[in-house]
């Protein structure tokens, strides 16, 4: 977890015509199977910071994170597909990375609940879920 915030704040300190690099650092990493270069890497690409937006690609990286265990990588999944209104894929992923402990899942999952997006409105099921966070 560590080595991703410090990835994470490399990239944010450098400037965006620094990400073009960064990018093709992160392709020689991820390809060797780093999670969290495969994390960054979809990022980038997702973002469109110092290479073209490219939301598939990006998308296809999380997946491959995720099959090496990435749970930011299932959280960011499932944000993705709850942003595109893709509301079963979005519980899926929420679900899968609130298993492994991400608690912006959990958050997200209560507020889906909470406000019936894409499933039944259950507001006792949205504060079981945001009390098991509290916890």
């Amino acid at each position: 977890m560590m080595k991703n915030i410090y990835l994470l704040i490399i990239v944010l300190l450098f400037p965006l015509s620094g990400f073009a690099q960064d990018a093709s650092l992160y392709m020689k990493y991820a390809k060797k199977g780093d999670v969290d270069a495969q994390y960054n890497l979809a990022e980038i690409y997702y973002n469109g910071m110092g290479v073209p937006k490219d939301i598939k690609k990006a998308v296809n990286i999380y997946i491959e994170a995720v099959r090496h265990g990435h749970v930011q990588s299932q959280y960011k999944l499932g944000k993705h597909y709850e942003d595109n209104q893709d509301y079963d894929s979005a519980i899926y992923w929420y679900t899968i990375a609130m298993e492994n402990g991400e608690v912006q899942a959990q958050n997200n999952l209560a507020a889906m609940y909470l406000f019936g997006k894409g499933v039944p409105q259950d507001t006792d099921k949205a504060i079981e879920l945001y009390t098991e966070m509290a916890d």
